[in-house]
């Protein structure tokens, strides 16, 4: 029996089909009658069964794939179909007619009818196998998921099922969920080349899937065989266009990008052993470009013969024995400091080059032990990093000092699989998941290259000193006010204005040929230095034990039963390198280290009293704390079951489950909301406790504030006598600072029907409650509340207290088939989204001081009708079409849009409005042919413009301001289009060697769409703040670019034509 492999993931894990059913009848062909006792079985494989006394038979636990299966039985000819195809979750139904044998050996062998109808389907879902993957101009999993109906992406690429926010989706592989609990994204790369089929729900799903409330993606990877087998694939390519909005793409660099994979399965010990094991290694050196002309320092790139980070332009010397060179022992003006002559060094000339690059790896491993022919034992291994930096408009021309962005993910699991008959089987999952995300300029925090020089020292800092160095050079233009022909500076008789022909430094000031001082800020300027000096990390690890059982109880019920239990570890560490003394003009860096009892000043920092030792019952943001510095170790829990019975009676399908979900947040909230910061409390009364006191203090005997309604004064008011606050209700009867978190539950039925309306059509409808927790980035954000005592606004703080959101879904469609290779389906569906995270009310802290924390209160809904044609391949062609008409709606896009829209002192949201990503038409078409080794794949999407908020520019009439923002998401952007095509040609080099050659083009017509727009126009390319600022250019000399590369933003539109060049090879 073949059986794929569970696996582990970081996250929520959570068990999904991965593999099909067959069953059928097998009887008599003269008189029709039942056989009994009939063998049937999949050749290839070990699995395989006898018909029963109604000649009836079920086969489960069949990994998808196309097979070819065989009924024997005494007397009988034997009979073979072939190209039966099984999918994930699906029913095939194959009856044997079988003759009494005549001719000893002879055997009917005959090709499965598939059909284009799927009568056991209950919902909406696409499926893309392993052989339509490998002739698609694809290279990732998300370009294909982007391709299926009902699917739309917002402006930074985020995938968006039928309307719900990005984090709504679980992915998993072979069943088993692999989202990253932490921001709802995939956690671990799974390339395409090692899929063996991809499953995208995108309607209601069954009870066996969890934590999602608008789509499944499930990848069933591939396994090895018994039979050794190899692959290469590799290409590369580049990036071109004569479109000038990109910058030096008007040459073809054919390794500009470059992808090498290959894979290898086969036996270790017969066919008891086998494994699988792939890799790929792909480097692309990007294609949005900078002009390389600063150092991150602020100087101009130049040879820096010295060493020291600062370009020399050469030191005067008294050349003593006039041989034109400076010697040891001559005087010398050293101007830098370095206690060293420096001769002038070499500026370079500035370099178009790439900044968004990308470097990553990735490698899958399997082991399957087969113990028995009922028994199986599997081991796998999943790794992935990758490595990047993104397109930064603003640094275009100072490349250096950006963050490095590391991504990686560890999988290990182990699954044991016994199949009891060929009716039932369990599994048994255990498993360990890792996903780390960092991002830093250098590795260490000790690296000198973080320490700035003295000579940029102001420019980091922003200070604005008058002229530091007390001088002006002689080839400098200066105003002689006093007309001595002298630059006086700092202790002459003018504190003249001068300009530094040779090298601008942040002490000089800068004058136009007016003499009038400029800006050394100037607007619309690309950054001139920048050394960032941020420092991210986060974490989490995810441990899982799994248990299901599938069975066939009858021969109208297929129980699936299941339950988990996962434990999170989540760590995030997250500050900025500090400078060690702000009393020197030297930036020196230093790391706020957790547990330190003094700040940079001497300050006592509030701790307690043996720091850094972890405890249960403390949070870990007090017990490793510092105020510069954001970190926390939280250990979520969760637990689910459910029970799914998918009854096939006759021809109808129902599928009803139920499921149960707990989740234990395993956190802390503060007891007391209008006093969240335990090392800096509001109160004066608590600054004499220390930390220890105040974790476990009384509320009843310490005061809290009051405002009076007429002077607007704080007033502290003993709880004892004011009796507590509403939101506070009896909270001087309570002790402790925080309060432990509460556990939530839910119960989610799920029900789908299918009904055959003829024998070429079936009808479908489906309805379910689902429930997902916030994405746990939500609830521990910015945790201990650390704030200013100063007045403001301040947040978002997370909550690990949210309710789980929730979403009620119905369904409705049709399958009909046109001809024999043509279907037609047309589905409707509806989805109610509650209890959405937003940004809750300010929560007062007295003096004027509020903070922010995200709740549960937001609403959206979704409507829409997906219509898809679909031709499967026949006689050297196929082709599908789907178009959508969806409107999703809501009070906010994101949970931090209301925060946003308070600072700007705007009201609350009151209605509903269309969502950033409601994309009201798309039309998806591909078009595939193969014919004698030739064959060729060409993709087309379509989407009509999403919403954006109009805004223009303010102006003055009649003494007032008018406002220049309308209403939010009212207008629309321009709809977008693209081609993507693959031609190919097959090849055999030797006898069990194949291959192909073949050519990606990406954006075939080279179609500019634009993404990002100005809020004015609401095109890419042209704003009125760009003719404004031409208007009223002062020509600044220190802007280093024009004020048209400055609008001109190239990351906005869509990625421009990529041709891609490869070869394939298989053996």
């Amino acid at each position: 029996m073949r059986i794929l492999a569970m696996i582990i993931v970081a996250a929520g894990l959570v068990l999904g089909g991965t593999t099909g059913k067959l069953t059928g009848t097998v009887k008599n062909k003269n008189d029709n009658t039942p056989l009994v006792g009939c063998n049937i079985v999949i050749l290839n494989t070990d699995l395989g069964t006898a018909s029963n006394p109604s000649g009836e038979f079920t086969i489960l636990n069949i990994s998808p794939g196309v097979y070819s299966v065989k009924a024997m039985m005494i007397g009988y000819q034997s009979v073979t179909v072939t190209q039966i195809p099984i999918s994930v979750d699906k029913t095939f139904r194959l009856n044997f007619s079988m003759d009494i044998q005549v001719v000893e050996g002879k055997e009917i062998i005959v090709v499965a009818d598939r059909g284009v109808i799927q009568f056991d389907r209950t919902n909406s879902e696409a499926r893309v196998t392993s052989d339509v993957l490998e002739t698609m101009p694809l290279t990732e999993v998300s370009d294909v998921i982007k391709l299926q109906g009902g699917i739309t992406q917002d402006e930074g690429g985020g995938i968006h099922i039928r309307g719900g926010r990005g984090s709504e989706i679980v992915y998993m592989v072979d069943g088993i969920s692999m989202t990253d609990v932490y921001d709802g994204g995939i956690s671990v790369t799974v390339e395409n080349d090692n899929i063996q089929e991809l499953q995208v729900i995108s309607g209601n799903f069954n009870a066996e899937y969890g934590k999602a409330m608008s789509g499944v993606i499930n990848m069933v990877t591939k396994d090895g065989g018994n039979t050794f087998e190899s692959s290469l694939n590799y290409y590369s390519g580049d990036h071109m266009t004569s479109d000038p909005i990109f910058r030096g793409l008007d040459t073809y660099s054919p390794f500009n990008d470059v992808n090498i994979a290959g894979s290898l399965s086969g036996p270790l010990l017969g066919d008891r052993v086998t494994f699988y094991s792939s890799g790929r290694l792909y480097r692309s050196a990007g294609w949005l470009n900078g002009l390389n002309t600063f150092n991150m320092y602020g100087d101009t790139l130049f040879i820096d013969e010295n060493n020291n980070r600062v370009r020399d332009i050469g030191e005067p010397y008294h050349d003593e024995n006039n041989n034109g060179q400076w010697d040891n022992g001559e005087f010398y003006v050293d101007q830098n400091g370095n206690l060293d002559w420096d001769d002038p060094e070499l500026t370079l000339t500035p370099e178009t080059k790439p900044m968004n690059w990308v470097d990553k790896w990735s490698s899958q491993n399997k082991l399957t032990f087969k113990l028995n022919p009922k028994v199986k034992l599997r081991i796998k291994y999943i790794l992935s990093h990758d490595e990047y930096q993104s397109y930064d408009h603003h640094r275009r021309l100072t490349l250096g000092g950006r963050n490095t962005h590391f991504s990686d993910g560890e999988i290990l699991g182990l699954n044991f699989s016994h199949s009891i008959s060929s009716t039932s089987y369990y599994d048994l999952n255990i498993s360990q998941s890792k996903k780390s995300y960092k991002n830093q300029v250098f590795e260490s925090v000790d690296d000198p290259r973080y320490q700035i020089p003295d000579e940029f020292y102001f420019a980091f800092m922003g200070q604005n000193p008058d002229h530091p160095n007390g001088q002006c050079d002689e080839d400098d233009v200066f105003h002689d006010e006093d007309g001595d022909n002298i630059c006086d500076v700092s202790g002459g008789e003018y504190d003249e204005w001068y300009y530094d022909q040779s090298d601008f430094k942040y002490g000089e000031t800068i004058v136009n040929s007016d003499y009038d001082p400029l800006n050394y800020y100037p607007l619309h300027a690309y950054a001139r230095w920048g050394l960032d000096m941020s420092r991210f990390y986060r974490e989490t690890v995810t441990k899982q034990v799994k248990f299901d059982f599938n069975s066939q109880l009858n021969k109208y019920n297929l129980i699936k039963i299941g339950v988990e239990y996962q434990f999170h570890s989540l760590k995030l560490d997250s500050y900025a390198l500090m400078d060690s003394s702000e009393n020197d003009q030297t930036f020196t860096p230093v790391k706020p280290n957790l547990g330190d009892k003094f700040d940079l000043s001497g300050n006592p920092i509030p701790q307690l009293s043996v720091p850094l030792q972890s405890s249960e019952n403390i949070p870990s943001w007090v017990t490793h704390f510092h105020p510069n510095r954001s970190y926390y170790l939280n250990s979520p829990k969760e637990f689910s079951a459910y029970i799914q019975d998918k009854i096939e009676y006759g021809d109808m399908i129902v599928n009803v489950g139920l499921r149960y979900d707990y989740f234990d947040p395993n956190s802390w909230v503060p007891m007391n909301s209008h006093e969240p910061y335990i090392q800096n409390p509001r109160n004066p009364r608590l600054d004499s406790l220390s930390v220890e006191e105040r974790l476990n203090i009384d509320w009843g005997s310490y005061s809290h504030f009051t405002i009076d309604d007429d002077t607007n004064d704080t007033t502290w008011v003993r709880y004892s006598d004011f009796g507590g606050f509403i939101d506070n209700d009896g909270l001087q009867n309570q002790k402790g600072w925080y309060n432990k978190t509460t556990p939530k539950s839910q119960v989610s039925p799920r029900l789908g029907i299918a009904y055959p309306i003829s024998d070429k059509g079936v009808i479908h409808f489906s309805y379910g409650m689902f429930y997902q927790i916030p994405r746990f980035e939500l609830l521990y954000t910015n945790p201990g509340y650390k704030m200013p005592e100063t007045s403001g606004k301040f947040g978002i703080y997370g909550d690990p207290d949210l309710e789980p959101q929730k979403t009620t879904s119905y369904e409705l469609g049709l399958q009909q088939e046109i001809t024999r290779d043509l279907k037609l389906e047309v589905t409707g569906y509806f989805r109610d989204v509650r209890n959405w995270v937003s940004t809750g009310i300010p929560i007062d802290l007295g003096g004027g001081a509020s903070y922010f924390k995200y709740v549960n209160k937001d609403y959206s809904n979704v409507r829409g009708v997906i219509i898809t044609v679909d031709r499967r391949f026949n006689n050297y062609y196929g082709w599908h079409i789907d178009y959508t008409f969806q409107t999703a709606e809501g009070s906010n896009s994101n949970p931090s849009e209301e925060f946003g829209a308070i600072l700007d002192n705007s009201e609350p949201r009151r209605s509903i409005i269309p969502l950033n990503w409601d994309q009201r038409h798309t039309l998806n078409a591909s078009a595939y042919t193969s014919y004698h080794g030739w064959g060729g794949h060409i993709l087309m999407q379509y989407g009509s413009g999403y919403p954006y908020t109009p805004v223009y520019t303010s102006s003055s009439l009649q003494g007032q301001t008018l406002a220049n923002v309308l209403i939010q998401n009212s207008r629309r952007k321009q709809s977008t289009v693209n081609f993507d095509l693959k031609l190919y040609k097959e090849i055999t080099f030797a006898r069990d060697i194949h291959g192909r050659f073949f050519i990606n083009i990406n954006n075939l017509f080279d179609t500019t769409n634009e993404i990002t727009i100005w809020g004015d126009t609401g095109r890419s390319s042209g704003t009125a703040e760009q003719s404004l600022a031409e208007e009223n250019d002062d020509g600044n000399p220190l802007r280093p670019n024009t004020i048209s590369d400055y609008f001109n933003h190239p990351e906005w539109y869509s990625d421009p034509r990529n041709i891609q060049f490869g070869v394939q090879v298989s053996l």
